[in-house]
């Protein structure tokens, strides 16, 4: 599934490969949006590095060429039958993914805003922090919705802070502090 998500991206995309003598750290991982597992045999259940990329780049290509062919295919009823599954398909008017960078600074405001909320202890985080970015991760945002979400964590911390007045509540109350007939 994700070499076929991969295949059908329109942006750059990194795969990355773990050390050979202990693969990736929970902090790299957490930076990817994707995880690829190799099925081995139980019983030697150990590939190197150099297998491992030989094999993920043979998907790829494999996912690259499959989808070229349906797209090239003039029936489209045919084209159909070999398209590949897309795990978020763009639509038209979709604007352009964020970037990593832009991933990079959401999460400590989407931890600041939960914190305050208390919604989570930073002293003591568990996994939420990992969960929610592998959930971001494989939302894929683009920049409206990526906007859209730091209004919100901005208002939140606004209203949680008791900051944040909308224009109805302080019209309603400029109402009542004048003097009345």
């Amino acid at each position: 599934m994700a070499v076929q998500a991969i295949a059908a991206q329109q942006q750059s995309i990194a795969v990355i490969f773990g050390r050979e003598d202990r693969g990736l750290t929970n902090e790299e991982l957490a930076l990817a949006n994707y995880h690829v597992t190799i099925p081995v045999n139980p019983d030697y259940g150990v590939l190197n590095v150099a297998q491992a990329i030989q094999i993920i780049c043979y998907e790829l290509r494999m996912a690259a060429l499959q989808q070229l062919n349906a797209t090239d295919t003039t029936d489209q009823s045919d084209a159909a039958q070999y398209q590949m599954p897309v795990i978020n398909p763009r639509m038209e008017w979709d604007e352009p993914l964020v970037t990593q960078q832009h991933m990079q600074a959401f999460y400590p405001h989407l931890e600041q805003m939960l914190s305050e909320i208390e919604f989570f202890d930073p002293q003591n985080p568990r996994l939420l922090p990992l969960r929610l970015r592998r959930l971001f991760g494989r939302i894929q945002l683009d920049r409206m919705e990526y906007q859209l979400l730091r209004g919100i964590f901005t208002r939140v911390q606004a209203l949680a802070k008791g900051t944040w007045h909308s224009q109805n509540s302080q019209a309603h109350r400029k109402t009542q502090e004048q003097p009345h007939d």
